[in-house]
């Protein structure tokens, strides 16, 4: 037997304290001030300039920024840092990942769970606007190594079940909640290196004054307000966005407190723990069981299998934070990013340039150089322009301009070295932006872009690792929360709203969500377009009308026409389901495509799903296809969709020999008839 370790009432201060002391010490240690030069270096229209003055240890944001170029605004500033993490970050949720709920057996009810969970999904993802979600997660791996999303169940939120006029209290059903926390708000554990070692982490979050009158007790109020951080005080811990919202002339005061989250342990029982505490440890709220905890997935499904009983469910406490890291570091958490690397690169392209406009205005000034005795009076021409006079103290030589020297070609050239070698520590290409310094195939470019990716394929893993980890936390809340039945309308299959009502059972069990990066279709319009003239022909092939390609074309949905392409496919599927969940027989119908039914139903036979099923059932789909391949015979040279393989007839058939020529029927329209 193990012993769960309770913490003492008289120690949690301690704890607390000793955990966020060690967690913002290896936080400044690791990435604090890299943080900061990779913000300047990405947000600046200058980037960042190493200067002598500039503490890269430990430094204040102000005195950083003005450190760019020393306050010259003659500088030219050209910032690529800024536009590769612009193209990288449109790479990244340009191509999002597919998540795909899948059935774990061929019983109906799996595949109805399945079917669920996929319009939760979706629901989900325009309810609670995910894709903004991931994409601010996204940009902050690219600028700071590492991204948070934040998944939680918020009883705060949601519908209104009951308010009470006198009292002024209210009672709310309680709603999902996303949202992408910045890295400045968030400290993890010191002593692990991969985050399913995590035990824990601190989260701060602010407060304006209305807010910690809702969210907590007048005498939490106070002791908030006394002591807790405040966002117009910020020195240590503070973003380059936080800079613009700090000062005493801000009159509203936000206030910052610490949620602890430790997840389930053998050492707390799996309960995990929370509590809500100030920056020297203080406890606010008592301490208090993970809120976020589930029911593990074996143990739900041998629940449903009837192997274990209500009362042996235990649920499991999580965390509730998905993070995405950028370039691993070998032994510790927080990842590097590109930017790190090339803002040495970038900086030193700013020196050349200030180096060349320097050169500019030398060149431009014309200077004259007089001797004492020629009555020449400078201070009428000394006026700051491009005219300028000079005191020689000889006599003996005659006014003359001085000119000035000009550039060393190798700047240039130099200068077009570091361009290119900021480009190869992002990975990226001249294939990626669609340019060519000689003549090449398309083959050519085409590897040479997936060449550039192949160096960011493990943020690619861990974008994948993140959307999955969001969406599962998704629908175990649904399980939890979702205690009875509500209707959610989503756009399914060939543009139709459906209609589904759903509840925390409903998704039970009997399936798993798959997550897939690099096959889903591109969101760029642009690329879009272009893969429907790559596979223009193949759709030509298969039987698509030439209009519906047209159409698509001009939308950039390949969706739909993808829709099309299947419809038919969908009905047979459709057809067997019912037969399977009433065990009825249902008969082909004549108006169909026979053929693209047909195909389906002969690669439907060689599933493992046709092979577990009953004999039964099995007669039933075999006796369907037969009837059906009867019906594609007879209507060969007919007036069904099938009879020419899924094309539409090219105009009316020639009348046999001997048959009396059919006349054609007067124009229907507007005014005729």
């Amino acid at each position: 037997m193990m012993k769960v370790v309770k913490w003492d009432a008289k120690d949690i201060k301690t704890k607390l304290s000793n955990k966020i002391n060690d967690c913002k010490l290896y936080r400044r240690r690791c990435k604090e001030s890299s943080w900061k030069e990779d913000e300047i270096t990405v947000l600046e229209p200058g980037g960042l300039h190493n200067s002598d003055d500039f503490d890269a240890s430990y430094f204040d944001i102000d005195s950083a920024i003005q450190s760019v170029f020393n306050n010259d605004d003659n500088v030219p500033n050209v910032n690529y840092v800024y536009r590769h993490v612009k193209f990288l970050h449109s790479q990244l949720i340009a191509n999002p990942p597919v998540v795909q709920p899948r059935p774990n057996s061929t019983d109906v009810m799996d595949k109805r769970a399945a079917d669920s969970a996929d319009a939760i999904i979706h629901y989900s993802l325009r309810q609670y606007n995910l894709k903004e979600v991931f994409e601010l997660s996204s940009l902050n791996v690219m600028v700071y190594g590492l991204g948070w999303v934040k998944s939680v169940w918020d009883p705060s939120k949601g519908r209104i079940l009951d308010f009470d006029d006198d009292s002024g209290l209210m009672r709310v059903e309680g709603d999902l909640s996303f949202n992408a926390p910045s890295v400045w708000d968030m400290w993890v554990q010191p002593s692990k290196e991969r985050w399913e070692d995590m035990e824990y982490v601190f989260e701060r979050r602010w407060y304006n004054e209305e807010e910690l009158e809702f969210h907590f007790t007048p005498k939490q109020v106070k002791l908030i307000k006394k002591s807790g951080d405040r966002k117009s005080q910020q020195e240590n811990s503070r973003s380059y966005a936080d800079k613009f919202r700090s000062g005493d002339d801000f009159r509203e005061t936000i206030y910052g407190v610490y949620h602890y989250w430790e997840k389930g342990l053998p050492t707390n029982g799996y309960l995990g723990r929370y509590i809500i505490c100030l920056g020297d440890g203080t406890p606010v709220t008592e301490l208090d069981v993970n809120p976020h905890r589930f029911v593990p997935t074996e143990v739900r499904e041998e629940r449903l299998n009837g192997d274990i009983e209500p009362a042996e469910m235990y649920s499991v406490a999580r965390l509730p934070f998905h993070p995405i890291q950028g370039d691993k570091v070998p032994g510790q958490f927080y990842s590097n990013t590109f930017v790190s690397y090339e803002k040495a690169i970038q900086d030193m392209i700013n020196k050349l340039d200030h180096l060349t406009m320097e050169n500019i205005e030398a060149n431009g000034a014309q200077i004259l150089a007089v001797p004492e005795g020629s009555g020449i009076d400078e201070t009428s021409v000394n006026d700051g322009g491009p005219w300028q006079v000079l005191r020689v103290s000889s006599s003996q030589e005659k006014p003359s301009f001085i000119t000035s020297g000009g550039q060393m070609p190798d700047i240039q050239m130099f200068r077009e070295k570091l361009k290119g070698a900021g480009e190869d520590m992002a990975a990226l290409n001249e294939s990626m932006f669609g340019q060519q310094s000689r003549e090449q195939s398309a083959m050519a470019m085409e590897y040479a872009v997936s060449q550039g990716n192949l160096v960011r394929r493990n943020i690619f893993e861990h974008y994948v690792q993140q959307v999955e980890g969001v969406y599962k936390d998704l629908l175990d809340m649904v399980r939890t929360y979702w205690t009875t039945s509500r209707t959610i309308r989503v756009m399914g299959k060939e543009k139709a709203f459906e209609a589904y009502t759903v509840k925390g059972a409903s998704i039970d069990g009997g399936f798993d969500i798959i997550v897939e990066y690099g096959t889903s279709m591109f969101l760029d319009p642009v690329l879009r377009k272009q893969e429907f003239v790559q596979n223009f022909a193949m759709y030509q092939q298969m039987g698509v009308d030439p209009k519906v390609l047209l159409e698509g074309m001009e939308l950039g949905d390949v969706e739909s026409v993808h829709d099309t392409i299947k419809a038919w496919e969908r009905r047979q599927a459709e057809i067997f389901e019912q037969m399977v969940a009433n065990d009825i027989y249902i008969e082909p119908q004549e108006m169909q495509d026979h053929q693209a039914m047909i195909a389906y139903g002969y690669r439907y036979l060689s599933t493992a799903e046709f092979r577990d099923m009953d004999e039964g059932d099995k007669k039933l789909i075999e006796k369907h296809i037969q009837q059906r391949e009867q019906l594609a015979k007879g209507t060969i040279g007919g007036s069904g969709p099938g009879a020419l393989n899924g094309q539409a007839p090219a105009g009316p058939a020639a009348p046999a020999e001997g048959e009396a020529q059919m006349p054609m029927p007067p124009p229907q329209g507007p005014g005729i008839g």
